[in-house]
C-alpha cells in the first residue's frame, strides 16, 4: 500500500508538470480564460465560413482558357485555402477540447481548479494517507523502534548435514533487515521501571552465516549451498539513561 501511495505521489507531480508545460502541445489554449476561448472559437468559425465560401467560389469559377497557367494557378489557390481550412479546424478543435475538459471538471465540482492542479491534489491526498498509515503503524506497535547502532560481525561459513539445517535456521532470519528490525523491537531497549531508553555499546550484533552441505569422507568439496541466514544477538548489558538500571542478559 505504501509503495502504491509513493508511486501515486510522484505520478501526480509529474502529471501536473506535464499538464502545466504541455511538451506535447495537447493544450495550446490552456492559459486562456473561458470568455477568451468563446471569442476565439467564434472568430475561427467566421474564418472557416469565409474560407469554405471562397473555396466553393474558386471550384465553380470558369477557367480563362486564354490565360497561360490559369488552371495550375487555381489548383494552387485551392490547395492553399484547403491548408488554411485544416489549420483553422485544428485550432477550433483544440479550443472545443479545452472547453469540454473544463465543463467536465465543472460537472464534478472541480471547475474552480485548473486541470494542471488536479494531479497535485492527488499527490497531496496520497501523501496525507501515506503519513496517516505511518502514524497508525507507529501507534499500534507493541514497542517503539529504538534507533541505534547495530553492529555486524564477520561472515561465517559452516558445513552441516541436511538433517541439522531445520534446527540451525530456527532462530535465523532470511534477510539482514529482518534481523535488524527484530533487535530494534526488543522490549528491553526501554526501561520497565521508568520507560527511559536503555543504552549499551550497541543495540546488538547481527551475523551472516552461510551453510554448506557436509562433505562425506574421501569426496571433493563441491560447495553445495544449503542457504544463507542472518542471526541477531542482543547486547549483553544495557543501562537506562534515566534511572541507571542495568540489565544483564
Amino acid at each position: 500500500m505504501k509503495k502504491l501511495l509513493i508511486a501515486v505521489f510522484f505520478i501526480g507531480i509529474l502529471g501536473s508538470l506535464f499538464l502545466r508545460f504541455d511538451p506535447m502541445g495537447w493544450r495550446p489554449f490552456r492559459s486562456h480564460s473561458n470568455s477568451e476561448l468563446q471569442l476565439l472559437l467564434k472568430e475561427y468559425e467566421k474564418r472557416l465560413d469565409a474560407l469554405y465560401t471562397e473555396h466553393e467560389r474558386l471550384s465553380l469559377a470558369p477557367i480563362d482558357t486564354n490565360e497561360i497557367g490559369a488552371e495550375g494557378k487555381r489548383a494552387r489557390d485551392l490547395l492553399s485555402i484547403s491548408e488554411m481550412i485544416q489549420s483553422y479546424k485544428y485550432q477550433a478543435d483544440m479550443i472545443t477540447r479545452e472547453r469540454t475538459l473544463r465543463q467536465t471538471l465543472g460537472r464534478y465540482f472541480l471547475g474552480s481548479f485548473k486541470p494542471d492542479n488536479l494531479p497535485l491534489i492527488l499527490s497531496a491526498l496520497s501523501a496525507i494517507l501515506f503519513f496517516l498509515i505511518i502514524i497508525n503503524e507507529r501507534l499500534r506497535r507493541p514497542y517503539p523502534i529504538f534507533t541505534g547502532k547495530v553492529e555486524e560481525s564477520v561472515k561465517l561459513e559452516q558445513y552441516i548435514s541436511e538433517a541439522d539445517l531445520p534446527r540451525k535456521i530456527e532462530t535465523g532470519f532470511s534477510s539482514k533487515k529482518e534481523a535488524e528490525q527484530w533487535l530494534k523491537k526488543d522490549p528491553n531497549l526501554f526501561c520497565e521501571y521508568c520507560g527511559g531508553k536503555m543504552r549499551g555499546t550497541s543495540i546488538g550484533t547481527i551475523q551472516q552465516i552461510t551453510f554448506y552441505k557436509k562433505v562425506p569422507p574421501g569426496l571433493k568439496d563441491m560447495r553445495v549451498k544449503l542457504g544463507t541466514y542472518w542471526y541477531a544477538r542482543p547486547s549483553p548489558v544495557l543501562t537506562c539513561t534515566s534511572c541507571g538500571k542495568e540489565i544483564h542478559r
